[in-house]
C-alpha cells in the first residue's frame, strides 16, 4: 500500500499535475478495487514526500560523481551543459551534466536557476553555485580539480577563442575562480547549437525560408517579454513598490505593481500590447478601502527612480 502512494505522487510530479489531483488519484484506485488502506491519503502529504524524493535524488547524483570507478580507480569524469530558461517570465538559466558512467555518456538534469546577473561572471557564479554550494550540489574543489573536464553552451556563453568574439567567455571566468587552466577545461558549442547555426546559414542562403522565418519573428516579437519584466523588476526595487499579479494570460506584456497598506481586492484590466506598468495604490480610510490607478511606462518610471522627489510627483488618479 505504501509503494502505492508512493508511485501516486511519483507520477504527479513527473506529470507536473496538482497536489490536489492526489486525492482523486487515491480515490479513482479505491473505487477500482485497489487496496490503499486508510492513510496517508491527504494532498498535505505530498510537498513532504516530493522533498524527500529530490533530496534522495541530489544523494543519488553526488554519489554518482564521487564514486571510484573500479576499471579507472578514480571518479567519473564530467562536462557540464547550461543554456538559457525563462522562469516564470524571469530570466534563468538551466544546469546539467555529462558523465560517464560504467563505460556509457549518461546525462543528468541538475537545476534551473535564476540569473539576475547576466554577465560572464554572474553566470559563471550561477554554475559554481550549482555544483558547490548546494543548488542542489555540494561537491568539492577537489573533485572539480579532478574530474570536470569540459562546458558546453550556445554561442553567447563563448569567446573568441571559441568563435564567437562578442561572447561572455563564461568559461573564462569559471576557470579563474576556481584555479583551473583554460587548456584544462574544453569549451565547445553543444551539438544541438551547431544544428542551429546550420539552421541559421540556411535560413541565409534560401530566400524563402528567410523570407518566412523573417514573418514569424516579427509576429513572435510582441511577445517576447522576459526582458521587459527583468527591466520592470528592477525599477520597482528603486521605487520601492511590490510586484503583484502579471497579466491574466501568457501573452500580456504588463504587469501590476501593488503598493498597499492593507491588500484592497481590486483586478484592475490590464493591456496587452504596450510595455506599461500599472500601479496600484491601496490605502485604508474611515474603515473602506480606496484604489488608486496611474499607468507608468518603462521609460518613465526609469526616470522616477532617479531622485526621491520625483517619486512624489507621481499623481495617483482615483
Amino acid at each position: 500500500m505504501a509503494t502505492t502512494i508512493g508511485l501516486q505522487i511519483l507520477a504527479l510530479t513527473k506529470e507536473a499535475d496538482s497536489d490536489r489531483s492526489f486525492e482523486r488519484r487515491i480515490h479513482t484506485l479505491a473505487v477500482s478495487g485497489v487496496n490503499v488502506g486508510t492513510k496517508n491519503h491527504s494532498r498535505k502529504l505530498v510537498p513532504k514526500l516530493r522533498h524527500s524524493m529530490h533530496k534522495v535524488l541530489i544523494a543519488s547524483i553526488e554519489l554518482l560523481l564521487t564514486s571510484v570507478d573500479p576499471a579507472t580507480g578514480r571518479e567519473p569524469v564530467f562536462a557540464t551543459i547550461i543554456d538559457k530558461a525563462t522562469v516564470d517570465r524571469e530570466t534563468g538559466q538551466m544546469h546539467g551534466v555529462i558523465a560517464m558512467i560504467r563505460g556509457v555518456l549518461v546525462p543528468i538534469f541538475l537545476s534551473t536557476l535564476l540569473a539576475p546577473n547576466a554577465s560572464g561572471e554572474g553566470l559563471a557564479d550561477l554554475l559554481i553555485a550549482c555544483l558547490m554550494k548546494g543548488l542542489p550540489l555540494k561537491l568539492s574543489i577537489e573533485l572539480l580539480l579532478r574530474s570536470y573536464s569540459a562546458f558546453a553552451a550556445d554561442g553567447q556563453y563563448q569567446s573568441e577563442v571559441e568563435g564567437h568574439a562578442s561572447g561572455l567567455a563564461v568559461q573564462q571566468h569559471l576557470c579563474k575562480k576556481l584555479g583551473l587552466s583554460v587548456k584544462c577545461l574544453l569549451s565547445r558549442w553543444d551539438g544541438a547549437h551547431r544544428l542551429e547555426l546550420g539552421q541559421d546559414t540556411v535560413r541565409e542562403a534560401i530566400a524563402f525560408y528567410k523570407g518566412l522565418a523573417a514573418v514569424v519573428a516579427d509576429a513572435q516579437e510582441k511577445h517576447l517579454y522576459g526582458k521587459g519584466f527583468d527591466r520592470v523588476k528592477q525599477d520597482a526595487k528603486v521605487l520601492g513598490v511590490k510586484l503583484a499579479a502579471v497579466g491574466e494570460h501568457r501573452c500580456c506584456a504588463c504587469m501590476r505593481i501593488r503598493h498597499c497598506i492593507r491588500t484592497a481586492p481590486v483586478r484592475a484590466p490590464l493591456c496587452v500590447r504596450c510595455a506599461c506598468v500599472q500601479v496600484q495604490y491601496a490605502q485604508h480610510v474611515s474603515a473602506t478601502r480606496s484604489a488608486r490607478y496611474t499607468r507608468i511606462s518603462l521609460g518613465t518610471l526609469s526616470s522616477l527612480c532617479a531622485t526621491s522627489s520625483n517619486r512624489r510627483s507621481v499623481q495617483l488618479q482615483r
